[in-house]
Formats: C-alpha cells, structure tokens, sequence
C-alpha cells in the first residue's frame, strides 16, 4: 500500500480524489479483514491484523484537518463496515472495537468554526 508507506507532500492536494483513493484502500483492508472472518470457524476464536486499517485512520484524521466533510463521510463508511466484519467472527481481540471506536469518533466530529 503505498499511501501507507509514504507520506502525503506539502503541498498535496486535498478533497475529493484523496478521499476517493483513501476510500477505495479502506475497502480493500476491510474487504479483506471481512474475507478472513468469513474463513473463521465460528467455534474458533479470530486474531485480525489491523495495523493496515489502524494506518489509514491514522489518514482519515490527517484529512480532517483539510476536509472534515469528507472525512466524516468516510469515517461513517468505514464504522458500517466495521460493524459488518465483527459480526461475522468471534474476534479475540479488542483491535476491531478499537478501531471501530476510532471511527465512530471521527465521524461524529464537529466541523471547526468558521
């Protein structure tokens, strides 16, 4: 992932097309997160990794700064999907309600005064 790996330039555009790619890398981390869960035995617990997801709501807050709109939209994208993946396994770790939090937080995030 190479939003993941590298960081935004000074002088990087913001708005819309990040938050598009931004979405788009978030769909795919939790596409895969809900696939692994799928797999799991529903009588076996589940260990997710999520430092890729952890990573991109670190970007998530990072657009905030610039478009808190399109932040908030995503963050409450991302918190249903979320939701979506807990229950479909037994995870044995709080990363997900941890990061669903995180979510949730963002999402509801006042707009900065104008």
């Amino acid at each position: 992932m190479a939003r993941i790996e590298g960081e935004a330039s000074p002088g990087e555009a913001t708005g819309p097309a990040p938050a598009a790619e931004l979405r788009a890398e978030l769909d795919d981390v939790l596409g895969e997160l809900a696939e692994e869960a799928g797999d799991c035995d529903p009588d076996d617990g589940w260990y997710p990794d999520t430092s890729d997801l952890e990573d991109l709501l670190d970007e998530v807050e990072d657009l905030a700064d610039g478009t808190p709109d399109a932040a908030r939209e995503l963050a409450g994208h991302v918190a249903g999907r979320i939701r979506d993946v807990l229950a479909a396994a037994n995870c044995l770790t709080n990363d997900l309600a941890d990061a669903l939090a995180r979510a949730e937080e963002l999402h509801q995030r006042p707009s900065p005064a104008t």
